[in-house]
């Protein structure tokens, strides 16, 4: 061979090495593209496809016609007087609407992918108000990461789930009136992170059983925002009955806010169905920098004096500073019961000290004698610092409350609804704010993705004098100091959905 090769001419040789190297090459090439043949085992059930693009929405406009009855405290907390404001909630309402983009496909493998972008489709309000992805296969679970709600809210089965028409409480509504001073809302836990950037696995049902769990890293974070621990103009959760509305930095919020669910579902043979949840929040609470208000209280003569009196003043010298909160720690338990036409709904949460301060300030200038948290005169003059956007004192909690519904499916046509709520929390010993709501809803269908519904709302909430105080504390000017003692609304709505 190397004899022959030699009597070879040079150009012959420079003619067969590139032939040889070319063949080796495609040969070489062969082999790698079967094993990637091979190895490409998850692919679309249709490669020459893409993922299929689905569109919906719907919008809803309605008509609100109500006065509710309100009593603000002006000033000095007992002197509570009627509201002399233009309270009327008669108007006409563009009402939720929203376009929903999702691009869904299934591999080879069973694995569904899909991509979901939602958009608030109103005036004045245009906004990406969910946006998240989804990987999901039988036996395996689903698994989300994005923008969305997680198991706090989609795993509830209480008497609210069964209410129509906007919703109630947990619908437009509560745009409509303000409820009292530190009067909490009984829909969604304290530390509940609504659409945060997150990530939500549910595991797959095992004898009705199924598991759901979520971690939002920073309960303000929204998709692609900037690193900024006090950005958002307010907070996540439900914490307007316990904190004034205010800048991002007054407002409290989490890391690593986690939630747990575990829910149960069963279909008897007698036609019962029921589900049951289990639902639990927790997280590490950040510090709220915050300037610490407070009020004067001038006592000229002794406490069970008669003609004693006491005003209330801004401390125009308080400090700020940043306070600590205690972390969220919550649970809801609700329970949903069907037969034939008929549905019963109940729900029942407890936020126990959620986000509430550790270390509200009392600091004492000149004499008196330290109760509980309050101080009782003796002397001139007591000065009494408090957190200046937190409703109650350090033996607050963070409120609970309790629901029961009812639905009832008339015909295709009419459905009937309601549901009763209560709420409840400590502002100080022995000191409550509390509120009861009553909403009733009637939807009746013309045809597929048209709806009417009518809807009546009743709300009363009533305050405490300490939470009124603290609430009117923040403003010097005393027609500024307008904390709501006791609120009743009764409210009645026409409306329509379309949904396409």
């Amino acid at each position: 061979m190397i004899l022959w090769a030699r009597n070879l001419k040079s150009k012959t040789l420079l003619r067969i090495i590139p032939a040889l190297l070319i063949l080796s090459a495609t040969g070489i090439n062969a082999e790698a593209s079967n094993e990637m043949d091979k190895e490409k085992s998850v692919k679309q059930e249709n490669s020459a496809g893409k993922p299929q693009l689905v569109i919906t929405g719907s919008a809803t406009v309605h008509g609100n016609f109500g006065d509710p009855d309100q009593t603000y405290y002006k000033g000095n907390p007992k002197e509570a007087e009627k509201s002399d404001k233009d309270t009327s909630m008669t108007r006409i309402c563009a009402g939720e609407a929203n376009i929903e983009v999702k691009a869904m496909g299934t591999l080879e493998n069973g694995v569904r992918y899909l991509a979901d972008f939602d958009i608030d489709a109103m005036k004045d309000d245009t906004e990406v108000d969910k946006m998240y992805v989804s990987f999901s296969k039988d036996g395996w679970g689903t698994l989300q990461i994005g923008n969305l709600k997680g198991p706090d809210a989609k795993c509830i089965y209480s008497g609210q789930q069964l209410l129509g028409g906007t919703g109630g409480l947990d619908g437009t509504i509560p745009h409509e009136f303000d409820f009292a001073a530190g009067v909490i809302s009984p829909i969604n836990l304290i530390g509940y992170a609504n659409k945060a950037t997150k990530v939500v696995y549910y595991s797959p049902k095992v004898y009705g059983f199924q598991f759901g769990f979520s971690i939002t890293p920073d309960t303000k974070q929204h998709g692609h925002n900037d690193k900024n621990r006090h950005a958002g103009s307010s907070s996540n959760g439900n914490d307007n009955g316990m904190f004034l509305k205010g800048d991002g930095s007054q407002k409290p919020a989490g890391r690593n806010n986690m939630a747990f669910a575990l829910t149960h579902e069963y279909q008897f043979k007698n036609g019962i169905g029921t589900k049951i949840s289990a639902v639990y929040v927790c997280e590490r609470t950040k510090k709220v920098k915050t300037k610490s208000y407070g009020y004067y209280e001038y006592a000229t003569l002794q406490e069970n004096d008669p003609n004693r009196v006491d005003t209330h003043g801004i401390a125009d010298d308080a400090p700020t500073k940043d306070v600590k909160l205690r972390n969220a720690s919550s649970f809801a338990l609700s329970a949903t019961v069907s037969y034939q036409k008929w549905s019963f709904g109940v729900g029942y949460l407890n936020n126990g000290k959620s986000r509430t301060p550790k270390d509200i300030t009392l600091e004492k200038i000149v004499g008196g004698t330290a109760i509980g948290n309050q101080y009782r005169v003796n002397a001139n003059n007591t000065r009494i610092y408090t957190v200046g956007n937190f409703l109650g004192t350090e033996k607050s909690n963070a409120g609970k409350a309790w629901n029961c519904g009812v639905q009832y499916r008339l015909n295709d046509n009419w459905t009937l609804s309601g549901v009763y709520h209560h709420m409840s929390r400590k502002v100080d010993t022995d000191a409550k704010t509390h509120g009861d709501a009553l909403n009733l809803a009637a939807e009746y269908k013309i045809c597929d993705g048209l709806m009417v519904f009518f809807e009546y709302d009743y709300v009363k909430t009533k305050s405490h004098d300490i939470a009124c105080a603290a609430y009117n504390s923040l403003s010097k000017d005393k027609k500024d100091q307008n904390a709501i003692k006791k609120q009743t609304a009764n409210l009645f709505v026409v409306g329509a959905k379309l949904s396409f």
